[in-house]
Parts: structure tokens; C-alpha cells; sequence
């Protein structure tokens, strides 16, 4: 009789236990996720987040500034895509695209956000292009250790631009590099796939870091069809890091090809 009380006992506890009208102790609540249980997870999951966070915060930027397409509606979003990337070796740092019109007109910033807010913002002004292509980062070891590079390309309406190579520190970037890379506009010489493509090598001799720019300029006797281009070039242009002007030099001697027809 004893032992049937008993089991009576434990199984009446155990349904009230799963008796969800039952209200939970402190112990028994289930744990709600954080930013740092999320990013236990994966990394991935923590930079989704971020970003969707992101996003929200600089169209709230681009309200407060007036950032817009003339004639909009003010009640709509100033920026009609942004897209955000994390700097590389910068945890909470971010590097986006704002387009007012997309792919048409729009700027380039870097970002540090910290708290759900953003605590410093700059736009790359330096850019002269009308819209960005792309903007990404990479991480280059250099004399005084790692580095995170952001590299943006410029896009005239025309299809032409630059690549902007920026440092990323403590205080902002700050550029390094602006050179022609960009030429997809339709005529009978242009870069395959739109642009040079950047190469970057660690550490050389002299203990600094060097940008390849690489790519193939095509050449057609008319504008660009489902043609094969008449004649191929490879096309290279080498940039070492000099120490004196903090500054990406052209190493001449290592240029091939024939970047634009100005040359």
C-alpha cells in the first residue's frame, strides 16, 4: 500500500508538472535566446541578425539627413536597397551601399554600431562615380600587422569607374588607392565580366603588402553582341605599399596590357 501511495504520488506531480495551466518557477521558464546564445550558434546567424539591424538603422540615417531621390515621398524609405557586409577581422563594423536609386544613384559608407545604435558613420566621399558597383573588405597583413582593406568600385551611368582601396582604422579610412578598373560600357573595348579584379599578396620582400589588378580586356570590330571578340589581352597593373607616403605606388615594371585607350 505503501509503494502504490507513493507512485500515486509521482505521477499526479509529473501531470502537474505538464499541465501547461499550470504557472512555471523561476527555474522551470524557458530561457529566452540572446546575441551572444545566438551567435553560439553559428557566426552566420549573428551577422544575418546584425545586418537586418544594420539596414534598419541607416535608412532611420538616411531619414535624418535627407538622403533621398528628389520628388519621393517623404514618407517613404530614403534608400530603395542597401547592401551590408561585415568588415573582415572587425566585429561590429560594416561597410554598406545606399542606393537612392538603385544601381543608379547612391553612396558608400563605413560604419561602427555598437549597443543598436550607430556610433560613427562615413561616407566615402571620395568616390566620384554616380552609383557603387560593389563594396567589400579584405584583411592584408603590412608592417605594423593586420590590416582590414575596404575595396568599393565606382559606376558611371556610362559604365565606367574606379577602384577605391581604403584603410580601415581607428579613426575612419583612409584612402590609398584610386585607379581606372571599370569599363563595361558597350563599345568595341571592354573589361569581361565589367572590371579588373583585385589580387592581394601579404607581405613581399620589403615587408609591405602589393594590390594585382587583374583582368582581360576584350577588343570587337563592333559593339558587343553574342559575337566573340576579334582579339584578348591580359591586362595587369601592380601596386606596392610605400611607407613614406602611405600611399599604393604602381610598380611600372610589372605592368602588362593596355588598361584604357587613353594609354
Amino acid at each position: 500500500m505503501r509503494r502504490t501511495s507513493l507512485l500515486l504520488l509521482v505521477l499526479v506531480a509529473g501531470c502537474v508538472a505538464k499541465d501547461p495551466s499550470s504557472p512555471l518557477t523561476s527555474e522551470q521558464q524557458p530561457v529566452q535566446p540572446t546575441v551572444q546564445s545566438l551567435a553560439a550558434k553559428g557566426r552566420s546567424e549573428r551577422i544575418y541578425n546584425d545586418k537586418a539591424m544594420v539596414v534598419r538603422l541607416l535608412q532611420n540615417w538616411g531619414q535624418r539627413t535627407g538622403l533621398r531621390e528628389p520628388f519621393t515621398d517623404e514618407t517613404e524609405l530614403p534608400f530603395s536597397n542597401i547592401v551590408v557586409e561585415e568588415i573582415v577581422g572587425k566585429p561590429g563594423h560594416f561597410v554598406a551601399i545606399c542606393d537612392t536609386l538603385t544601381q543608379w544613384w547612391g553612396v558608400a559608407c563605413c560604419l561602427r554600431v555598437s549597443g543598436g545604435h550607430i556610433e560613427k558613420l562615413w561616407v566615402l566621399e571620395e568616390q566620384s562615380e554616380q552609383s557603387i558597383r560593389s563594396v567589400t573588405s579584405e584583411y592584408v597583413l603590412g608592417p605594423n600587422g593586420g590590416t582590414p582593406i575596404i575595396v568599393a568600385f565606382g559606376h558611371t551611368h556610362q559604365g565606367h569607374g574606379s577602384i577605391y582601396l581604403y584603410e580601415y582604422l581607428e579613426n575612419g579610412p583612409r584612402l590609398i588607392l584610386e585607379t581606372p578598373a571599370v569599363d563595361s560600357h558597350m563599345d568595341c573595348d571592354l573589361y569581361r565580366g565589367g572590371s579588373l579584379t583585385p589580387l592581394f599578396d601579404d607581405l613581399n620582400k620589403r615587408g609591405c603588402f602589393e594590390v594585382t589588378l587583374l583582368g582581360i580586356r576584350d577588343h570587337y570590330e563592333e559593339c558587343p553582341d553574342e559575337s566573340a571578340p576579334v582579339r584578348s589581352e591580359l591586362v595587369q597593373r601592380v601596386y606596392v605599399y610605400d611607407l613614406g607616403t602611405n600611399k599604393l605606388l604602381e610598380d611600372s615594371t610589372r605592368r602588362i596590357g593596355q588598361t584604357h585607350l587613353a594609354e
